[in-house]
C-alpha cells in the first residue's frame, strides 16, 4: 500500500539489477542498459525534474565483507520528468576502482 499525500515518495521501486520489479508505486518498467545502469521509466511523469532521489544496495558479493554498493547518477542529466537513468557500483573497502554490478537488491526512492 503506498503512502499518497504531502511529502510522501511520489516514486518508489524494490528491483534486481538486472531489472526484475518485485514491488513498485508510480513505476512502469526498469530496463537494465548495461551491468550497473539501470533506467526507472514512471508511470506518470513528475511536472519537471526537481526532485530528489535515496537508494539502497546489497552487498553485492553477499556474505563478504569487505565492500559495498553506491547508488549515483548516469550523468548530468540523469533526472527527467518521465525516468531517471542510475549506476550501480560495487566499491571494495581496498584500493581496487569500483565497478559497474547488477545488485541482487536495488531500491530508490523518489521524493519531489
Amino acid at each position: 500500500m503506498a503512502f499518497i499525500g504531502t511529502n510522501a515518495a511520489v516514486v518508489w521501486v524494490n528491483t534486481t539489477g538486472t531489472g526484475t520489479v518485485r514491488d513498485s508505486y508510480n513505476v512502469s518498467s526498469v530496463t537494465n542498459n548495461a551491468t550497473g545502469d539501470l533506467t526507472i521509466s514512471f508511470t506518470n511523469d513528475l511536472t519537471d525534474n526537481d526532485y530528489a532521489i535515496t537508494g539502497l544496495l546489497d552487498n553485492w558479493e553477499g556474505t563478504n565483507n569487505d565492500s559495498g554498493g553506491i547508488l549515483t547518477g548516469y550523468s548530468n542529466d540523469c533526472l527527467a520528468v518521465g525516468s531517471c537513468r542510475l549506476v550501480t557500483l560495487r566499491a571494495r573497502f581496498t584500493w581496487d576502482t569500483p565497478q559497474k554490478q547488477n545488485f541482487g537488491n536495488v531500491t530508490v526512492a523518489c521524493f519531489r
